[in-house]
């Protein structure tokens, strides 16, 4: 029996072959990057960021939460085969958009 040849991995091989458990990183990673990168193309100041930033922080976890008790909600709960796991993920995820783009009119015109 002739044996696969393993990928050699570097120093972290541990990253590659469990990259499932690095996505909450690397969305954490992108939503810091976002939120930097909007603070910069607003120009605001030091005071405006913190309170953006900090604004932004709760929002998101509000967000990240609601979609795990809904996604936990939604897993003991009967639902057809079709839409089970990534189908009905990214339906209530596009409903909950649909949701928070209501309150983008609310902050008045800039």
């Amino acid at each position: 029996m002739r044996r696969r040849h393993q990928p050699e991995y570097g120093v972290i091989p541990h990253v590659w072959r469990h990259p499932h458990e690095q996505h909450p990183l690397i969305t954490t990673n992108c939503a810091i990057l976002g939120l930097a990168l909007f603070q910069t193309n607003r120009g605001y100041n030091f005071s405006q960021s913190l309170a953006f930033a900090l604004g932004a922080g709760a929002g998101f976890t509000f967000a990240l939460l609601l979609m795990s008790s809904i996604r936990e909600h939604l897993e003991l709960s009967t639902t057809p085969d079709v839409v089970k796991g990534a189908a009905l993920t990214l339906i209530v995820a596009g409903i909950l958009s649909m949701a928070f783009m209501g309150f983008a009119g609310l902050g008045g015109s800039h």
